[in-house]
């Protein structure tokens, strides 16, 4: 049973790092495209965001099994 509960949380994890990936890849390319301004607080909150996910994937992310 506990395999089972390491692989739903590696996937957890898994999907987790990718959302932030997503997230920090959309402020990105919105902020260098030229004429498509992002507001500083909608950068911030984005950044912000993201770092919470990250922060909720590393706690999720099980221990490495021996």
């Amino acid at each position: 049973m506990g395999t089972h509960h390491h692989n739903k949380r590696e996937k957890l994890s898994n999907l987790l790092f990718d959302l932030v990936k997503y997230l920090l890849t959309v402020i990105g390319i919105g902020a260098i495209i030229p004429g498509n301004t992002i507001p500083v607080m909608t950068a911030i909150a984005g950044f912000l965001g993201a770092f919470i996910v990250l922060g909720v994937a590393l706690w999720v992310t099980p221990e490495a099994k021996e």
